[in-house]
């Protein structure tokens, strides 16, 4: 009895171990990428933004992941995010998948709030500097997602 145990877990650590490697080459090496951000409403909330997602799996096994929660930023300060659904995707080994388009609601107060700072900073630049380049709002977005039920948090990307 005691052996058919040790057999049990040795094979559940060895499951578990093997998962966790899987994911963790998934994390590092796959790619999700963000397409075409593009504002598909305005109403008295605030801005909506839509993102298309699509997902690159360059390993040789598939992969589940749930729908990545994707968090817009702006100079490391919080704008919106969207929010966190129960959404699962497979994704085949060696390809390209793409998922749900997203759209994440900017409300007027994160929006107002910045672009005070930001005609401040703009009031401060010299006369030859004042473009519109310079007033550019600096968009990032990060996501946090599960692969194969390990959790996964990317580091900041520039989406404008």
């Amino acid at each position: 009895m005691n052996k058919v145990l040790l057999f049990t877990a040795a094979g559940g650590a060895l499951l578990w171990v093997s998962r966790m490697l899987s994911a963790k080459q998934m994390s590092e090496n796959s790619v999700i990428r963000i397409l075409r951000p593009r504002v598909s409403k305005t109403n008295l909330y605030g801005l909506t933004i839509a993102l298309d997602v699509a997902v690159d799996n360059p390993t040789n096994k598939s992969v589940t992941i749930t729908s990545p929660v994707i968090t817009l930023s702006s100079n490391g300060a919080h704008l919106a995010s969207t929010p966190p659904t129960r959404n699962t995707f497979r994704i085949e080994a060696l390809s390209q998948s793409m998922l749900n388009s997203v759209e994440i609601q900017l409300p007027w107060t994160s929006l107002v709030r910045y672009a005070g700072s930001m005609l401040t900073k703009f009031q401060e630049l010299p006369d030859g500097q004042r473009t519109l380049e310079n007033l550019a709002i600096p968009l990032e977005y990060k996501y946090t997602t599960y692969v194969n039920g390990v959790l996964y948090e990317s580091k900041p990307e520039r989406v404008v």
